[in-house]
């Protein structure tokens, strides 16, 4: 593998770990690991010159103006530290947009197959061996490890037969929206059953209740694909395969989601609905500007909504930050801005399939607030690159532009 590669896919997992990460990984470290690979890739490879980058330059600069006439303050303060984030998603969006259509895809594959692999392995090895994973305290969380390559905590002890991996994310919410967009890479490839298959499992370990939701979508689309393609006498054999197998997939889908709304775990269904309607309500008192990305200033308006919650604490909404990625994108910056990056998500020109990536992202982001993390800024700032450079620029440049077909 040439050196180029090993650096550009290191920014990229270093991107993703900085986009929903265990807390062992120090955010300051991953930045500056971030920052000397950039240096690095820099001195060895060429990008593109940043006028590429207009329509980004100025939403940033527009997001900057409200932060600072916004009635509540300058808000300033809540600003500066996703500076940071936004650095990273442009010079790690650059890199990629320097290269072959095909590069990114091509990295998150190699990154990705590992930890399909190891999202199946945590389960197994956790319902064979349990004692060989020992308990590590991040945060307020108690993390079960098997050498740190194996990870996964229990929000409700015994809630389910198996456990949920959590990779190295903080959570398998986070975990599934990585492994989805390798299983859809693999369908992209025209990825053998197999593939599909470890794509598949992988993604079901972590009984992620949107992880399933987004891969039913995939897989069902996937699906309809291949019979409309198929001859008359492929489809009569294919039509009792699919629904054999689609039969046992809805019966999880559906036994998971009725767990989250009337079972044990009917708590994390209670909270991200109250996330959901505070959130709405702050979008429907500032539309056009949002309220900021200070976390007191959100607590605060939070508080004075009124709203209650039987299965939600007083305290847990109190204290409590919003879940639900989506409606933190609307009430921070407002429905104008907002609604640019959701239209970068399905614009980005890195995946063939524009649609189901763009729909990938968005339903993840329902319940992880990840919005403003690197990884997703980079996809989301994509669809706002200039298309075609000027002419003088593309000569100079020695790499071919992103495929946006």
């Amino acid at each position: 593998m040439k050196m180029e590669v090993v650096i550009r896919s290191s920014m990229l997992l270093l991107a993703m770990l900085m986009s929903g990460g265990l807390l062992i990984f120090p955010r300051a470290l991953l930045m500056l690991l971030f920052l000397a690979l950039s240096l690095v890739y820099l001195k060895s490879s060429s990008i593109y010159p940043k006028r590429r980058n207009l329509y980004i330059s100025l939403w940033l600069t527009i997001l900057a103006i409200i932060t600072i006439v916004r009635p509540e303050g300058s808000g300033m303060a809540s600003l500066l530290p996703r500076i940071s984030n936004f650095l990273v998603a442009i010079v790690l969006l650059n890199v990629y947009a320097s290269r072959p259509g095909n590069a990114i895809s091509s990295d998150l594959h190699t990154l990705l197959k590992p930890m399909a692999f190891q999202s199946i392995l945590t389960s197994a090895i956790a319902a064979i061996a349990p004692w060989a994973f020992v308990s590590i305290t991040m945060g307020d969380v108690e993390y079960r490890s098997f050498l740190f390559l194996l990870n996964y905590h229990n929000t409700i002890e015994g809630a389910s037969l198996f456990v949920r991996p959590d990779g190295y994310f903080f959570e398998p919410g986070v975990f599934q929206f990585y492994l989805n967009i390798f299983l859809l890479l693999t369908i992209m490839r025209n990825g053998s059953w197999k593939a599909i298959a470890l794509a598949s499992i992988a993604v079901l370990c972590t009984q992620s209740t949107t992880g399933l939701i987004i891969e039913a979508l995939l897989l069902s689309g996937y699906a309809a694909s291949k019979l409309a393609r198929a001859s008359a006498k492929r489809k009569l054999a294919l039509i009792p395969i699919v629904v054999l197998m689609a039969i046992p997939a809805a019966m999880v889908v559906y036994e998971n989601i009725n767990n989250k709304i009337f079972g044990e775990l009917q708590g994390s269904a209670a909270a991200r609905e109250y996330d959901l309607l505070v959130g709405l309500n702050l979008i429907q008192d500032n539309p056009l500007i949002g309220i900021g990305f200070d976390h007191d200033n959100y607590r605060n308006k939070a508080g004075d909504l009124g709203l209650d919650s039987d299965a939600l604490g007083s305290d847990d909404q109190e204290g409590r930050s919003t879940s639900n990625g989506l409606v933190n994108l609307f009430y921070s910056v407002g429905i104008p801005l907002g609604s640019i990056i959701i239209l970068g998500f399905f614009r980005q020109p890195f995946f063939s399939k524009r649609i189901a990536f763009g729909m990938l992202i968005t339903i993840s982001l329902l319940g992880e607030s990840l919005t403003f993390t690197p990884f997703f800024l980079m996809f989301a700032f994509s669809g706002l690159m200039l298309r075609k450079p000027p002419q003088k620029t593309e000569q100079a440049a020695p790499c071919s532009q992103p495929s946006v077909s």
